[in-house]
């Protein structure tokens, strides 16, 4: 679905979460290379330049990490900004829109679907400070159970317990499409209750699954997903080396163990081991 040329499901698939375009449609990239700072990666899975003025990225999240949302920010910055990096004006700044689907559960939100703006903290104060960044989030944990939380479709200030709907929510049908867990005999029976949007990508998938090029790609994920344990894995080694030599170096000095052990973060025996 995130591929260049299949527009008419990421339309559609936008449109069921508030995201509407009009005019020309353009996915640049589906392997956008990371960003690397202080040895941290930002991977894109999707990027989609509208006609309409909006910057639409695309984010699959597999692993839980320390700081995603931290990533996730400082990438929708780095979009906000590009046309000033260039040499235009602040009026030129296109609207930036992140749609990160997470396989687990992060947010304090009941809801499976979220969306955050730069807004008034009063909700009954309906004021948008800017509207040029927007960010969804898509929770798979949350969505899988048979009972999800929603907004009440009269009263968006208030949330409401409601059963998932895979016969008439668009939304449902497109979220359990890629998701990991449903069967492929499932997928054949919500297409075809489906769009012409989710028809595309079944098709697209078929394709795949006879080409082998499924496959490959689960191996890819699997290899990605290996990679990043090892990366976060040698980080947090990293850092608790350099959180016991600080201790140590106190330890020498004489300071008291309770003091340690709040300035590192290691406990009182970890510190008399030392």
């Amino acid at each position: 679905m995130g591929e260049k040329g299949n527009e008419l499901q990421q339309k559609s698939f936008l449109k069921t979460l508030g995201i509407n375009i009009t005019g020309k449609m353009t996915t640049t990239n589906t392997q956008i290379n990371p960003d690397k700072e202080k040895g941290k990666e930002v991977r894109l899975d999707s990027r989609i330049i509208t006609g309409c003025g909006k910057d639409i990225n695309i984010e699959a999240q597999r692993i839980k990490t320390e700081d995603f949302l931290e990533r996730l920010i400082t990438y929708a910055c780095k979009r906000l900004i590009e046309p000033v990096s260039k040499g235009q004006n602040y009026n030129k700044f296109k609207k930036v829109i992140f749609v990160a689907i997470c396989v687990y559960s992060f947010l304090d939100s009941p809801k499976y679907h979220n969306v955050y703006y730069l807004k008034n903290s009063n909700i009954y104060i309906n004021e948008t400070l800017i509207d040029k960044i927007e960010i969804h989030f898509i929770e798979i944990e949350k969505f899988r159970k048979s009972v999800i939380y929603e907004e009440d479709p009269n009263d968006n200030t208030k949330i409401i317990k409601t059963r998932k709907d895979l016969k008439n929510n668009l939304k449902h049908q497109y979220i359990a499409f890629f998701d990991d867990e449903t069967s492929h005999e499932l997928r054949r029976e919500i297409v075809k209750m489906g769009d012409e949007g989710l028809k595309a990508s079944m098709k697209n998938l078929e394709l795949a699954i006879q080409n082998g090029l499924f496959d490959e790609y689960f191996l890819i994920k699997l290899e990605e997903a290996h990679q990043e344990n090892v990366g976060n894995e040698r980080e947090n080694k990293g850092r608790k080396e350099r959180e016991e030599e600080i201790a140590l170096k106190l330890k020498n000095d004489g300071f008291p163990y309770e003091k340690i052990a709040e300035i590192t973060g290691l406990s009182l025996s970890e510190i008399e081991e030392l």
